[in-house]
């Protein structure tokens, strides 16, 4: 009797669909780009074409503020189809307003933590991005977890506080704000003064 092999076809999430016809069309993209050149240096020797195929471009995914309020559930599987399709980053909001809502004083963990210890079963690698800020840190008059930290040294120990934490558990590589050259992200309006400051005062908290 030969055997039988029974096909489970699990459909990805809504969330993973977009994601997946966007990669396939900047894949396409790359490999427009690509495969003329590696063509050309292949023809040079200075690449091999064994090197070119066995050393492909990484993926990675990003996916803002979404996976700390997932479902278990929900988490379980966007991981699931983020190694699927071949993904192993992940870049996603670490927010400050999410970890210290109500106090300087205060930090709660527990949603990222969760996020980390599923990402890490996966062998995925977590990029974060420090940034948001909650309303107790904002400047008067500012509305929105947007606006830039009146105080760029309560922002830097928060982040101090986060690469303490996540060390251990491999995360070295931070990423501070997001697009703070836009007036989306960075309220009442973009400043490079205000950012490069927020940048090295976080820094040095974070490699100190």
């Amino acid at each position: 009797m030969k055997n039988q092999v029974k096909l489970k076809l699990t459909p990805f999430s809504p969330k993973v669909t977009g994601v997946v016809v966007v990669l396939v069309a900047v894949v396409i993209i790359i490999a427009i780009i690509l495969v003329p050149l590696i063509a050309k240096l292949t023809q040079s020797g200075k690449v091999t074409l064994s090197t070119a195929i066995t050393n492909p471009v990484p993926i990675g995914i990003a996916y803002g503020d979404t996976l700390v309020w997932d479902s278990p559930d929900v988490l379980s599987q966007t991981l699931a189809d983020t190694v699927a399709i071949g993904a192993t980053t992940i870049r996603l909001d670490l927010g400050w307003d999410d970890i210290q809502p109500n106090s300087a004083s205060v930090y709660n963990w527990s949603n990222f933590d969760r996020v980390v210890q599923a990402a890490r079963l996966r062998n995925l690698t977590l990029l974060p991005t420090l940034a948001y800020t909650p309303a107790w840190a904002r400047a008067p008059g500012c509305m929105t977890a947007k606006c830039a930290p009146a105080n760029p040294n309560a922002f830097a120990t928060f982040a101090a506080a986060a690469a303490l934490r996540y060390a251990p558990m491999g995360i070295h590589t931070w990423e501070i704000w997001n697009e703070p050259n836009s007036v989306g992200f960075w309220q009442p309006a973009p400043n490079a003064a205000q950012y490069v400051q927020l940048l090295s005062v976080t820094s040095s908290a974070i490699r100190a």
